[in-house]
């Protein structure tokens, strides 16, 4: 049994006798077997909804992708986070799916996918965020702006407080 995630359709051959190259003066010897290819963003909405496991939130994203061109989460409950969430980085070649925190893997931690994309998501706000707030002291040092005012500076237009403020300054002239 194969499933197949890919874009383009199945091509491969489908019997183990069309795979392989069999002489034919032995060809009456070897049997043949049926390989089940299932192409997952083929399905039909009603073969993905008799899913009822996790891999139902698979099927669903690949149909809706294939369909929809683009995906909405449901409010599935995810039972097994970390494990789908690799299975979706892997079939797209995308880690951000991976970068789910520990603590939102925990059992009961999690309600549904929003729950675990938001997190990606602000994750990757807070990642430019830090980012910019760098680039943002250094033009300051740069500019030759004395210290206590990067800090007022970089704590009005960050809305930070002072230790934070003070935290990244520390960071980034460490750098």
């Amino acid at each position: 049994m194969i499933l197949y995630f890919g874009k383009v359709s199945w091509t491969a051959p489908k019997s183990l006798k069309a795979s392989l190259k069999i002489p034919e003066r032995i060809a009456p010897f070897v049997s043949d077997y049926h390989i089940n290819v299932f192409e997952i963003r083929k399905l039909s909405r009603e073969q993905v909804d008799r899913f009822k496991s996790d891999f139902w939130i698979v099927a669903d994203y690949f149909y809706q992708l294939e369909h929809d061109k683009k995906y909405v989460p449901s409010e599935t409950k995810i039972k097994h986070v970390e494990e789908v969430m690799r299975m979706l980085s892997v079939l797209n070649n995308d880690n951000r799916f991976e970068m789910v925190s520990p603590e939102i893997i925990k059992e009961g931690k999690v309600d549904n996918k929003c729950e675990v994309l938001d997190e990606v998501e602000n994750r990757g706000i807070k990642k430019g965020e830090k980012k910019g707030i760098f680039g943002t002291i250094n033009i300051l040092y740069e500019m030759s702006v004395p210290s206590n005012e990067i800090e007022t500076k970089i704590m009005n237009t960050y809305n930070l407080d002072h230790e934070t403020a003070d935290m990244y300054i520390k960071q980034c002239t460490k750098a």
